[in-house]
Parts: structure tokens; C-alpha cells; sequence
């Protein structure tokens, strides 16, 4: 009787073992996506480094002038931690935004700004990115403060409006108004 409970109790842990729980928890950029990231000139149109840094004295203690280190830690922790001083794309917000793409990359960060990058900005998906103000932050306030004015609750300008969905079969393509494009296959599936 023994032996039949170990070996139902060795059958259950190595099927355990051997299974995957799947959670939908954002992505986070790999060390090369954001070499070429920066690289290509394109982190520009992601993050302000300078008003980022000037935002947050922790990291410019942490930082000082390092440039790159900025980029990683927006990328890497400041999109989770809800820090939009100098944030000009927060990809989970355009995911979030336009299901399409969340529907072709979830919540892979590298391949939601890959996106913006490549069609998103060609395309005018102003969703999650900071809509001609100085940053997201600044966008968020002069909402709130329009709404407060006019006795409504809505957080977000009034620019804010979904635009059309994108639906490309191309391979990939390359945004022609930066210097260099962050390319990502178009229909690639990251879970």
C-alpha cells in the first residue's frame, strides 16, 4: 500500500515538474534590444534622459551621467514602477490601447516599441506615448486638470482616441524617420 502512495506521489510531482504556468507579466528588454536600442538613435523617441534624471534624484544618484543607464532602468523597472516624468512611449499603455497589437506581441516590451517604432508613429497611434507634451506625466496633468475644469473625471487629454487597427503581413519594415529602425517581424508570437 506503501509503495502505490510513493509512486502515485512520484507520478504527480514529475507531471507537476514538468508542466508550465503561464502568466501574462510584461516582458522585459533582453541586454541587445537595447544596445540597438540606443544605438540606432531610436531611445530618443522612447525616453527624455535628462528630464527622466531630473525627475527622479534616486537615480541620479544611482546613475549620474550615464546616459545609458537611464534608458535600462526605464525599460527594465521604471515602466513597472509607474514612473512617467520624461517618458515619451509607455509600450504597455499602447498595448493596452490597441488590441491588435496587444494581440500579436502581449506585453513584450521589445517588440511593442519594435512596433511604435516601425508603423505605430508612421500609422499616428498616439496611445501610451506623450501626445506633444513634454512627457506622459505632463500629459496625465494637463488631463486631469481639463477634466477637474470642465467636471468630468476623464485621466487621459482629449487626444486621446483609439486609431485604426494595424494589420500587416510583411515580414518586417522600418520606420523612415529615424536614423536607424528597431525591426520586428510584424506577426511574431512571443507566448
Amino acid at each position: 500500500m506503501k509503495l502505490k502512495k510513493v509512486i502515485a506521489l512520484f507520478a504527480a510531482a514529475t507531471v507537476l515538474a514538468g508542466s508550465t504556468i503561464s502568466v501574462s507579466a510584461a516582458e522585459p528588454v533582453s541586454g541587445d534590444y537595447l544596445t540597438a536600442l540606443i544605438e540606432s538613435g531610436n531611445a530618443g523617441l522612447i525616453l527624455n534622459v535628462e528630464a527622466y534624471r531630473a525627475a527622479y534624484s534616486d537615480l541620479d544618484a544611482a546613475f549620474g551621467d550615464n546616459t545609458n543607464a537611464y534608458i535600462e532602468h526605464y525599460l527594465t523597472m521604471g515602466i513597472y514602477e509607474g514612473r512617467t516624468s520624461g517618458v515619451l512611449f509607455d509600450p504597455l499603455a499602447y498595448a493596452e490601447a490597441y488590441s491588435d497589437v496587444k494581440a500579436a506581441f502581449g506585453d513584450n516590451t521589445e517588440s511593442l516599441i519594435g512596433h511604435y517604432i516601425n508603423y505605430g508613429i508612421a500609422e499616428n497611434r498616439t496611445e501610451g506615448t506623450a501626445q506633444g507634451y513634454a512627457d506622459i506625466a505632463e500629459a496625465q496633468m494637463t488631463a486631469a486638470s481639463t477634466a477637474a475644469a470642465s467636471g468630468g473625471s476623464n485621466s487621459r487629454p482629449a487626444a486621446y482616441t483609439p486609431q485604426n487597427t494595424y494589420n500587416s503581413t510583411s515580414e518586417s519594415s522600418s520606420y523612415s524617420g529615424s536614423s536607424a529602425a528597431v525591426s520586428t517581424p510584424a506577426a511574431r508570437q512571443f507566448r
